[in-house]
């Protein structure tokens, strides 16, 4: 009996603290926008490099379901989709490079995708549903 209350009462702390738990705040050394369709095909195509803690954030001039792929993208990454409140809709990890055959799809409208070197989204826990901080995300913008 000891042991089912013991149980209750971290299960209680787990979900009151999943329920509670503010938007996640990511920090990067260098975060570039991509705000206008010239910076959104480029993104990181052509590029030999991205240092180990910088991101892309593509921003989209409303929600769509949209499509990336890795046309001389030299660089592994992952892609996060995100939706407009902020909260990831998809994670694709270590996507295949220089693939023109090959699509990374949202699974639903999204306002931003963030494209990270390959392992951030392991390394950070990020997952499906987890909510993002844009206000903050926005703050760490270098361009």
């Amino acid at each position: 009996m000891k042991i089912n209350n013991f149980l209750i009462v971290i299960l209680v702390i787990i979900l009151s603290t999943a329920c509670n738990s503010s938007p996640l705040k990511l920090k990067f050394e260098n975060l570039e926008l991509a705000d206008n369709n010239e910076e959104r095909e480029k993104g990181l195509m052509f590029r030999q490099s991205l240092c180990k803690n910088c991101a892309m954030l593509f921003q989209l001039d409303q929600p769509a379901q949209v499509s990336f792929w890795m046309k001389n993208t030299y660089i592994p990454l992952d892609i996060i989709f995100i939706k407009e409140n902020g909260q990831i809709s998809d994670i694709y990890e270590n996507v295949e490079i220089l693939r023109e055959d090959l699509f990374y799809t949202s699974s639903l409208p999204i306002k931003y995708v963030l494209e990270v070197n390959a392992g951030y989204a392991k390394k950070h826990n990020l997952n499906k549903d987890l909510i993002l901080d844009l206000n903050y995300l926005y703050k760490e913008i270098k361009n």
